[in-house]
């Protein structure tokens, strides 16, 4: 299925016109919330993320004259849920995350844009018990976003975004994330 994607994505890149191709890069980084999840031990019993650490993404587009452009980057987050009983195992969640968005924006002034983006998700994870092994997992899953772009400098934007990309071993992949954009 992996393959099928990304062919996809280049036969599509491949049929706009030499025009649009031409029109601006870009390269962004952010730093996004910790996870939100929480992991069943039982049935009816869910123990909280208790790791919090920053998820960071890293991403590369290209804007087109119409206000429309296209994007891919890369995510990684960590959860970890300790049980709450002593002396049993805590778990571990690590998520990496490869997208491809199709995004929109509406100028909102000279210095704001606004953006809705729309795309695939390729998660991979792997989930561990303390003393077992890793079970690992993959899955495809819609990628819904929006956000607000502000032009700090000719080349150099803020955005500040929230992302949601479904679930993955019953933990909620959603991310408010604020980073920098340069554009070349």
């Amino acid at each position: 299925m992996t393959n099928k994607f990304i062919l996809f994505l280049c036969t599509a890149s491949l049929c706009f016109s030499a025009e649009v191709l031409a029109q601006k890069p870009y390269i962004g980084i952010a730093i996004a919330t910790p996870g939100e999840g929480s992991w069943q031990y039982a049935p009816g019993k869910f123990i909280p993320n208790t790791k919090h650490e920053q998820s960071k993404k890293i991403y590369v587009g290209l804007d087109f004259k119409n206000q429309f452009s296209v994007e891919a980057g890369y995510l990684n987050s960590g959860y970890q849920f300790q049980h709450p009983e002593k002396n049993k195992s805590s778990a571990d969640l690590s998520v990496k995350m490869f997208y491809a968005a199709g995004k929109y924006s509406m100028p909102l002034g000279d210095s704001f844009d606004a953006f809705a983006k729309i795309g695939l998700t390729q998660i991979h994870s792997e989930f561990s018990v303390e003393n077992s092994n890793k079970k690992s997992s993959q899955a495809i899953r819609p990628l819904l976003g929006f956000g607000i772009d502000f032009k700090m400098a000719e080349h150099l934007d803020f955005i500040l975004e929230f992302e949601r990309d479904g679930k993955i071993n019953h933990v909620p992949q959603q991310k408010l994330s604020a980073g920098l954009k340069w554009r070349f």
